[in-house]
């Protein structure tokens, strides 16, 4: 419970206002540089971002994109393990992404873009496969839900998306701390099914939800079928 409780202390104050500028980790971007050894400390280093890679069967021609990709830690492995895929990573933290500049730098084919998940600078039907790691507690429920339709839209028929973060929780004894809490009211809506009532429906088949770490850290897989 403290690891859970120091994750969610450290990505509180990051809240999604796409018409003002994002604010980073612990409010300063001075600070954005310890983000990444404050999550491995909390539990969330290479193992845990193995588990997501390994959750989905990637072929080294595969189009890759990372939805709110950070300090590009989940690309980098994504990288090492598939270096024949291209890798799209998203984010709309300058400086969070100046980190991944330097990170990905050896790697080919990769691109890093400043933007929002509800509003992916992609034609339709570009990935063939979409992750996106504790990203979406950020955002307002209304945007969790735009961003999901967006990646449906820019998945190939027969891509898959992968999404960790909190998940379907409504019974955990942690529901009961945030449920009047302020500042934890985009938590609040994971806790509540919204990731998994939207993948369905938008249109994503096979949706699961299994837990990944911590009771209430989720993973959620789901797939755009082909449509006869």
């Amino acid at each position: 419970m403290l690891d859970l409780l120091l994750l969610i202390y450290i990505n509180r104050t990051m809240a999604y206002e796409p018409k003002y500028d994002y604010i980073p980790p612990f409010e300063f971007h001075p600070l954005t540089r310890i983000y990444d050894f404050v999550l491995i400390f909390a539990g969330f280093g290479k193992k845990f971002r193995e588990k997501i890679v390994n959750s989905v069967e990637i072929k080294n021609a595969d189009k890759v994109l990372d939805v709110g990709c950070g300090t590009g830690m989940f690309l980098k492995l994504l990288k090492e393990k598939h270096d024949g895929v291209e890798a799209i990573g998203i984010d709309p933290d300058k400086g969070a992404l100046e980190i991944a500049t330097k990170r990905l730098t050896k790697f080919k084919d990769v691109k890093l873009i400043r933007g929002f998940g509800e509003t992916l600078p992609f034609e339709d039907e570009t990935f063939d496969i979409v992750f996106s790691t504790l990203a979406f507690h950020h955002m307002p429920t209304d945007i969790k839900q735009k961003a999901i339709k967006e990646i449906f839209r820019v998945l190939k028929k027969g891509g898959k998306l992968a999404i960790v973060d909190f998940g379907t929780a409504r019974h955990h004894r942690f529901y009961k701390i945030i449920l009047f809490w302020e500042p934890f009211e985009y938590i609040k809506s994971n806790l509540d099914g919204v990731i998994t009532k939207f993948m369905e429906e938008v249109g994503f088949k096979n949706v699961q939800e299994d837990s990944i770490k911590f009771p209430i850290i989720h993973l959620f897989r789901g797939e755009k079928l082909f449509i006869k």
